[in-house]
C-alpha cells in the first residue's frame, strides 16, 4: 500500500527542487569562496551579472 502514483511523482519532483536548490546553493559558496569573498569575481566566474548573484544570495539567505 503505498503512495499513489501521482503523490509519488509529486514528492520526488519537490525532493528535486530541494536538491538543484543545494546545488545552486554550492556552487555560489564555492564560487564566493574561491574569490575570497568578491562578488564581481564569483559573478564572473559563474557566469553571472553581479545584481543576479546578489538576488541568489538574498534567496539562498548567503548574505
Amino acid at each position: 500500500a503505498g503512495l499513489p502514483a501521482a503523490d509519488a511523482l509529486q514528492e520526488q519532483s519537490i525532493a528535486a527542487d530541494g536538491d538543484l536548490v543545494e546545488a545552486e546553493r554550492a556552487a555560489l559558496v564555492r564560487a564566493l569562496s574561491r574569490s575570497s569573498g568578491n562578488v564581481s569575481q564569483a559573478a564572473v566566474a559563474l557566469g553571472m551579472s553581479r545584481a543576479t548573484l546578489h538576488r541568489k544570495m538574498k534567496r539562498l539567505n548567503l548574505h
